[in-house]
């Protein structure tokens, strides 16, 4: 139980982290 939110979260900053990488110009 609860592990499905978890791994929202964990795949939602995942993406906030390859989006930090890329140079948003």
């Amino acid at each position: 139980m609860g592990v499905r939110s978890w791994t929202v979260t964990y795949h939602r900053s995942e993406l906030i982290n390859l989006l930090a990488m890329v140079p948003l110009d």
